[in-house]
């Protein structure tokens, strides 16, 4: 049960929770709201009445959607760009590694006078406050991971000489398993993506911009 509990965690950080996974889900999200917005996808298209068409619908039809979003907009360009042809100069990730995460979480915590780590929402308003105009002046995606290395249901151990439950849990008994909140905790819990033109060239500017912006959202509007 350790070693199974151990690998579901490892897959977790390492895998679906990697940073490069993450902004590709969050660039596809992005295309997606795009063309739920332009009305490239709509409902109609989704109609359980003509049952062969219907299951066409699948992520093969859903990629040749977004590869064929036309638009002005060009973060949406930027974005395509990511997604289908890997140029990543208009793209940018304030952290990647868990050194990185907390040194800024630091800094917001100073700035907002806060204790770290830093407990609020990262939710829609926050999204949309630091995109705003007067902000960080480009398209702000976040990805608010939620994951939960040892479930609240306790897992009871039982024995075989016995045949019975032994009455303690395996969180109980092995430190291994009742460590893993924490170690989870030191891993980035959420990530913040930029969009702009050749932004990777202004990193450390945006990152600078985005502790100000934070702090005075954590002092002022939440």
């Amino acid at each position: 049960m350790e070693a199974l509990l151990l690998d579901r965690y490892r897959t977790y950080t390492w895998i679906h929770f990697h940073h490069q996974v993450i902004c590709t889900k969050m660039l596809v999200r992005f295309l997606i709201e795009k063309a739920l917005t332009l009305k490239i996808i709509t409902k109609e298209q989704f109609s359980i009445e003509n049952v062969q068409k219907f299951a066409l619908r699948d992520d093969i039809w859903m990629w040749n959607i977004l590869r064929g979003i036309e638009s002005s907009d060009q973060y949406i360009q930027m974005v395509q760009e990511a997604v289908f042809y890997r140029k990543k100069k208009n793209i940018l990730s304030l952290w990647k590694t868990r050194p990185t995460y907390h040194a800024l979480q630091e800094k917001v915590a100073e700035k907002a006078r806060r204790d770290n780590p830093l407990g609020f929402d990262k939710t829609i308003t926050y999204e949309q406050y630091l995109s705003s105009i007067g902000n960080m002046d480009t398209p702000v995606l976040i990805f608010d991971i939620h994951f939960t290395p040892v479930e609240k249901n306790a897992v009871y151990l039982y024995s075989e000489s016995k045949k019975e439950l032994a009455g303690k849990n395996l969180s109980e008994v092995s430190k291994l398993i009742s460590g893993l909140e924490i170690i989870w905790k030191d891993e980035p819990q959420y990530f913040v993506l930029l969009i702009g033109n050749n932004i990777r060239q202004k990193s450390e500017k945006m990152k600078e911009k985005w502790i100000n912006k934070t702090a005075y959202f954590l002092l002022n509007v939440i």
